[in-house]
C-alpha cells in the first residue's frame, strides 16, 4: 500500500498520455495484490464460520466510502448496504450456510436491476437503488470467503468487468440502460443457478465423505477387538512369566505399556478416524493394580 500510495501521488506531477497510462498500470501491479492478500491474511486467522463476517468489515470500508465519495442521496443507499452486509454475513456464519443466502441476495439484486430497467419513474428506481448493492455486495462477501482458497484468480476475473462493464451503459441507452441492466440482472440469475448447483455438488460430495467415514471406522472397530484380545494375551504372558516372589514393578510396567501400546495402536489410514480411538481404561486399571 505504501507503493501505491506514492504512485498515486506521483499522477500529480503527469503532463501527457503515456505517463498517466504508465501511472496506471503501476498502481494496478500494485493494488492487485492488495485484496487477495487480505483475505488470505486473514483465512490464516479464521475459521470459514467466522471468516465471512470479518470479510464484511473489511469490505464495509468501501460502502462507507461511497457514503460521502458522491452525493448524499447516496447515503441511505450505502448505510443501507452496510448493514445488510453484516447482517447476512454473520447469520451466515452462525447457521455455516453461505449457498442459500447467496440465492437469495443475488435474486433480490436481479429483482433490483429489473426494476431499474423497466421503469423510469423515480420512487421505483430509487428503491431499485437499494436492492442492487444489498443483494450483490452482500453476497459478494460471502462468495469471497467461500472461495477464500482462490481469491487471487476470483479477483483477477472479477476486475475484467472494469473493461466492458463502461460501454455496456452509453449515453444512446439512457434512462433506462436496458443492455446494461439487463446484463446484470442475468449475471445475478446466473450466480444464483450456480450456488444451487454447487450447493447440491457439496452436498452429493460430502454424503461420498461419510460414507467413507463409516466405512473406516467399521474397519477400525473390527481391528481394535482383535488387537484387545492379542493384547491380554500379552499381558497373561507377561504375567505368568514373572514369578511372584520377583516382580519388579519397573519391567512389569515396562512390558505392560510396550504390550497396551502395540495393540492399542491408532490405524494410519484415516486421520479421521484417529481423533475417534477410544480411550484405553483397561489398562489404566491393570497398571493401577500392579503398581
Amino acid at each position: 500500500m505504501t507503493i501505491w500510495g506514492v504512485v498515486s501521488t506521483a499522477q500529480s506531477a503527469v503532463h501527457s498520455f503515456g505517463s498517466l497510462l504508465a501511472c496506471r498500470i503501476m498502481l494496478g501491479i500494485a493494488e492487485a495484490p492488495f485484496f487477495p492478500g487480505a483475505i488470505m491474511l486473514m483465512s490464516s486467522w479464521y475459521t470459514r464460520q467466522e471468516l465471512s463476517h470479518r470479510i464484511a468489515w473489511f469490505y464495509s470500508g468501501s460502502a462507507l466510502a461511497n457514503m460521502f465519495g458522491g452525493v448524499l442521496g447516496a447515503v441511505p443507499v450505502w448505510f443501507a448496504t452496510f448493514l445488510v452486509s453484516l447482517l447476512v454475513t454473520w447469520t451466515s456464519g452462525k447457521t455455516g450456510d453461505r449457498s442459500i443466502h447467496i440465492i437469495c441476495l443475488m435474486l433480490v439484486s436481479a429483482v433490483g436491476n429489473a426494476i431499474a430497467t423497466g421503469t423510469t419513474q423515480t420512487g421505483a428506481r430509487f428503491f431499485a437503488m437499494f436492492l442492487m448493492p444489498m443483494g450483490a455486495v452482500s453476497a459478494y462477501q460471502i462468495i469471497v470467503a467461500w472461495v477464500a482458497n482462490t481469491i487471487a484468480i476470483c479477483n483477477m476475473f472479477g476486475n475484467t468487468a472494469s473493461i466492458y462493464g463502461s460501454y455496456m451503459y452509453p449515453k444512446s441507452a439512457g434512462p433506462r440502460y436496458i443492455p446494461g441492466g439487463s446484463a446484470n440482472a442475468v449475471i445475478c440469475l446466473l450466480v444464483a443457478i450456480f450456488a444451487v448447483i454447487l450447493r447440491f455438488v457439496h452436498i452429493r460430495e460430502n454424503k461420498k465423505l461419510e460414507m467413507v467415514e463409516a466405512e473406516a471406522m467399521g474397519e477400525y472397530e473390527g481391528d481394535n477387538g482383535r488387537e484387545r484380545t492379542h493384547a491380554s494375551t500379552t499381558v497373561e504372558q507377561v504375567d505368568t512369566a514373572v514369578p511372584k516372589a520377583d516382580y519388579n514393578k519397573v519391567a512389569v510396567h515396562t512390558a505392560l505399556e510396550s504390550a497396551v501400546h502395540t495393540a492399542y495402536s491408532v490405524p494410519t489410514h484415516s486421520a479421521a478416524v484417529a481423533s475417534h480411538a477410544p480411550q484405553d481404561y483397561a489398562s489404566a486399571e491393570l497398571l493401577n493394580s500392579v503398581s
